[in-house]
């Protein structure tokens, strides 16, 4: 059985002249609607990295209103953003060359 990690698009996805995203959570689903890939896609449209990944949950809680899972995305400019479903919220960390530390974000769940 292989899971939804080596599956590209479905658990990370990456273009170099985009950015990337990665998720997790119930990994059947995700094999089915590749919201990584999707969410990298979006960004190339020029959506921010929160509003990417948001339509891509949303393609997915149209036919699995239960799914629960989440999406992190960074463009190549450096802004970042996560957007999750079936919790109430989901934690994130990120760091980038003007931080300090290591700093934990959180996005309420759509």
């Amino acid at each position: 059985r292989v899971g939804d990690s080596p599956i590209a698009g479905a658990g990370a996805y990456v273009d170099n002249d985009v950015g990337g995203a990665a998720g997790t959570g119930d990994g059947d689903v995700m094999m089915r609607f590749l919201p990584s890939h999707q969410t990298v896609e979006n960004m190339r449209q020029g959506m921010a990295p929160d509003a990417a990944a948001i339509d891509a949950l949303k393609k997915i809680i149209r036919y699995y209103p239960k799914f629960v899972g989440a999406l992190v995305a960074a463009t190549v400019n450096g802004t970042y953003g996560a957007a999750c479903h079936g919790i109430p919220s989901f934690h994130y960390s990120v760091r980038s060359p003007s931080m300090q530390h290591v700093t934990v974000m959180e996005v309420p769940c759509v």
